[in-house]
């Protein structure tokens, strides 16, 4: 075995230069320009001493390139980086959440519905809503130009505020039941940026009618205060003065009428709904505020008895609908405008 590798070191040794993959270094007047065999300057020129690496690829022992397996080689002694690598489609789709109390199917956000009524004010609206008052009709549907704005509304029955357009429109009361004929029809203006409240009472003549109520309450409140007014809807010939303990609030407030608004400090109150005395001297409160009520009403007679929640920053209208001598009986709503 040594005679062997002996002699393979003899052939090796004793190869020519061209046979070696490359010019021995320092051979030839323009040897081919290898790294450390360069003429140009600080290059290690001709006749250097460095020992020059061999071709890019080469692996045979003695070889000065990286070694094999290098780092970010893929084949051995490469030094060429891998080629980009493309990233890859997902193998599977991208899988959306689960419907909220589900774990079954997907769940998608919801799209913007279609715009339709605005759901923001506008300045080519304003809102109405409706109280049925009357006591001499049954359950009635409320429609404005053909569509529905409130069904089934009975007695004492008070609508949420929705959007209408400026301008005149038809409003028409039916009734819920039966042949559901039409019982009363009346035009109406709707100015834009304005609440509306359309009250449904009974007429002299027994037949109904309809009050356009505006509810435009205070603006630039102090703090701790709200707006506070009187509505008497109950029936034709009435008058009535609302009292706050021994002190008028409200004086001779006649039938289908409203007070105006005046300041309230926000409190629990207790009033007190009295036949109209007549007397135009009787002194107003000019504020409602706790504390004001003196003593209890002796000097007049008590017809209904009231507590009402005044909030800071609200408008609200005590409406007195219902008469004595039906089954509906007289009674307050409280309704935040």
């Amino acid at each position: 075995m040594a005679d062997n590798d002996m002699h393979y070191n003899r052939i090796y040794s004793q190869a020519p230069a061209s046979e070696t993959g490359r010019p021995a270094p320092g051979s030839g007047s323009n040897p081919p320009a290898y790294p450390g065999n360069s003429s140009s300057p600080g290059t290690g020129g001709s006749g250097s001493n460095s020992p020059a690496p061999d071709a890019p690829g080469s692996d045979r022992p003695g070889s000065n390139n990286p070694p094999s397996g290098s780092p970010g080689s893929d084949r051995p002694g490469d030094p060429t980086p891998p080629p980009e690598q493309k990233p890859s489609a997902p193998s599977q789709p991208p899988q959306l959440p689960d419907a909220p109390g589900s774990s079954s199917r997907p769940w998608m956000p919801p799209y913007p519905a279609w715009p339709g009524y605005p759901t923001v004010p506008s300045q080519n609206y304003g809102q109405v809503r409706f109280l049925n008052a009357s006591t001499g009709s049954s359950s009635v549907n409320v429609s404005i130009d053909g569509s529905s704005y409130f069904a089934g509304a009975g007695f004492a029955s008070l609508s949420a505020y929705d959007w209408i357009s400026d301008g005149f429109h038809t409003v028409t009361i039916r009734s819920a039941s039966g042949l559901r004929s039409i019982l009363l029809q009346q035009t109406f203006p709707f100015l834009a940026g304005q609440k509306v409240t359309l009250v449904l009472t009974d007429a002299a003549d027994g037949s109904l009618d309809l009050v356009r109520v505006v509810d435009t309450g205070c603006s630039n409140l102090p703090s701790n205060s709200a707006c506070f007014r009187f509505a008497n809807m109950t029936w034709p010939g009435s008058y009535f003065d609302l009292m706050l303990g021994n002190e008028m609030v409200f004086r001779n407030i006649s039938y289908q009428s409203v007070s105006s608004y005046k300041q309230a400090i926000a409190g629990n109150y207790q009033f007190t709904v009295v036949a109209a005395s007549g007397y135009a001297f009787i002194r107003e409160l000019p504020l409602i505020i706790l504390g004001a009520e003196g003593v209890s009403v002796t000097a007049h007679e008590s017809i209904l008895i009231f507590s009402a929640a005044i909030a800071a920053g609200n408008d609200y209208t005590a409406y007195l609908i219902g008469n004595t001598w039906s089954t509906a009986g007289l009674q307050i709503l409280l309704a935040q405008d």
